[in-house]
């Protein structure tokens, strides 16, 4: 790989659609991803891709179909270390409080955990 490629973050959306069931409840990935590019263009650009190629159609234990689209990228961040190692800090934000207790929130909700199994949930 080229030696003027630095590392990048980006944040990608997907939605989950069961097409069987529209009025499903909404539910969304935030994924992570890890990118090379020459700079933000070119890191914003591979990140859509990343995202496009990352949906994903399947069928739940249930037997119903469920997809998940791609929605948006969020962010794209450059990583100001040159090797990515144990440690290496991939992402940042800052959250007020209260965000903080939403997203320990959403993380500990086994509504979310159980949603994307089935549209009933």
């Amino acid at each position: 790989m080229s030696t003027d490629q630095g590392w990048f973050a980006a944040r990608i959306i997907l939605e989950r659609v069961f097409p069987l069931d529209p009025a499903a409840q909404r539910l969304f990935e935030e994924r992570i991803v890890l990118l090379r590019a020459r700079d933000d263009d070119e890191a914003w650009k591979k990140a859509e891709r990343a995202g496009r190629s990352a949906g994903e159609r399947y069928s739940n234990s249930a037997g119903e179909p469920v997809e998940w689209r791609f929605t948006e990228v969020l962010d794209v961040q450059s990583i100001l270390d040159e090797e990515i190692e144990d440690g290496t800090e991939v992402y940042y934000s800052f959250l007020n409080e209260s965000e903080v207790v939403d997203a320990r929130r959403r993380i500990e909700s086994p509504v979310l955990r159980e949603s994307a199994l089935s549209p009933g949930a």
